[in-house]
């Protein structure tokens, strides 16, 4: 506290009258914001550095297996995403499984994958559960700034499910195709 000065009042008066907050008096250089997308893990996994704990990074004492993965097209563009999730350790534990989508041939620059759904699981020692995903048309999609609106760009696509950005366990491949109303 004995820093701060005891009239608070006239100290920020003379701040003022020395003209801070002032755009005439102070120069305000303009700052260009060049990241787009690419903040967080989307840099991390798309460019790099590697982070020291990786998006979605967790510590359990629990192990869990990945296994069975099934990517059905349903109506519409609609894809219904399944797999088992098995604890394969002797205690209990929760798993936050994720689901990432990677553009194959991306027609612009993007993210090496964009995380679209997430779950907790909780599972008993030994014990096994279906987890299911809902993929529709909006999560293949990105914001397009010449039409100003998201658009859905054909192509291949890699359903990814992992523990975290960097630790992905299954992928498969779809072939997406933009859905015209």
């Amino acid at each position: 506290m004995r820093n701060y000065p005891k009239d608070y009042a006239a100290f920020s008066l003379a701040r003022i009258q020395k003209g801070q907050g002032d755009p005439n008096i102070r120069q305000v250089s303009p700052s260009d914001y060049t990241e787009n997308l690419m903040v967080g893990y989307r840099q991390f996994d798309s460019e790099g550095p590697d982070p020291l704990y990786c998006f979605g990074h967790g510590l359990s004492y629990a192990a869990f297996s990945y296994d069975n993965m099934m990517v059905v097209e349903q109506e519409e563009g609609n894809y219904l995403v399944s797999f088992s999730l098995a604890n394969i350790s002797d205690v209990s534990g929760a798993e936050v499984v994720q689901l990432y989508i990677h553009p194959l041939t991306a027609k612009i620059y993007r993210p090496k994958q964009e995380l679209k759904g997430f779950k907790k699981v909780y599972l008993n020692a030994g014990e096994t559960a279906t987890i299911e995903f809902s993929v529709s048309p909006e999560d293949f999609s990105r914001w397009d700034i010449d039409t100003w609106r998201f658009v859905s760009d054909d192509g291949p696509y890699e359903i990814r499910i992992g523990s975290s950005s960097r630790d992905i366990r299954l992928h498969q491949a779809v072939k997406y195709k933009e859905r015209k109303p």
